[in-house]
């Protein structure tokens, strides 16, 4: 076990229809930062070498970049990640790479604005979105765009896999244990296909689209986009899940 996962607050901006947040569960925001700081250098020194800061939604625990920067230089951990509904992402981008953040992974779930307001409980959110995509590109890091599959994200799919095509994004279409799964994996691979032509090629469950900037893969759940093991760190405690 090398991967940590890290939720640090609870709080976001969404009411997601699928989401299994519980209220009342502890967060790191209940821990000092010098605490915080002590129990993932412990972590690490058991040989975690990898993390993954998660939430709720981490831009809104003030000081993600610092936490970032620390975990790396005071705790040693080689490879530090982010996912994020990416709504305060352009804000954040720049001061991210530069603390040494090694990848972001943005959960956006469909590009159009009503499906949008329908799968996240929220409004006018979508542009900001957006245009955290277009930062973190721009600010040159690792990005990974997960699209949980759902009734609401089915018929935009084709645009989201297009984001690969225009930008070096991985694509991620994420399993939320929907009943009809697979038929919605079905179509999805069918609409990636017309869109790409038939050319692309597939190597250990990724599809790179000949001429794409970007690729595209599927997975299970929100957060997970980077191979954490599945151990969260709350409220100073570890929990296998």
């Amino acid at each position: 076990m090398n991967g940590l996962r890290l939720l640090i607050t609870e709080e976001c901006q969404y009411n997601c229809f699928y989401c299994h947040r519980k209220e009342g569960i502890c967060s790191l925001e209940e821990l000092t930062e010098e605490r915080l700081l002590a129990l993932c250098s412990a972590l690490a020194g058991t040989g975690f070498s990898r993390a993954e800061i998660t939430g709720g939604e981490p831009l809104l625990y003030p000081g993600t970049a610092g936490l970032v920067r620390a975990l790396k230089e005071q705790c040693g951990f080689r490879e530090v990640y982010l996912t994020t509904n990416g709504v305060l992402l352009s804000q954040y981008a720049k001061a991210l790479k530069d603390a040494g953040t090694d990848g972001v992974n943005i959960h956006v779930d469909t590009m159009a604005a009503e499906d949008f307001s329908k799968s996240t409980g929220r409004e006018q959110m979508l542009n900001d979105v957006l245009n955290g995509i277009w930062g973190a590109v721009a600010a040159d890091l690792s990005v990974t765009v997960t699209s949980a599959i759902h009734q609401y994200s089915l018929g935009n799919c084709a645009v989201m896999a297009g984001l690969a095509k225009q930008m070096p994004v991985t694509v991620r279409f994420a399993s939320i244990g929907a009943e009809n799964d697979a038929a919605m994996k079905e179509l999805i691979m069918q609409k990636i296909q017309i869109l790409c032509g038939g050319n692309r090629k597939i190597e250990n469950g990724i599809i790179r689209p000949n001429g794409w900037k970007g690729c595209i893969t599927f997975g299970n759940g929100i957060t997970g986009a980077f191979g954490m093991e599945k151990a969260v760190l709350l409220g100073g405690n570890v929990y296998a899940v």
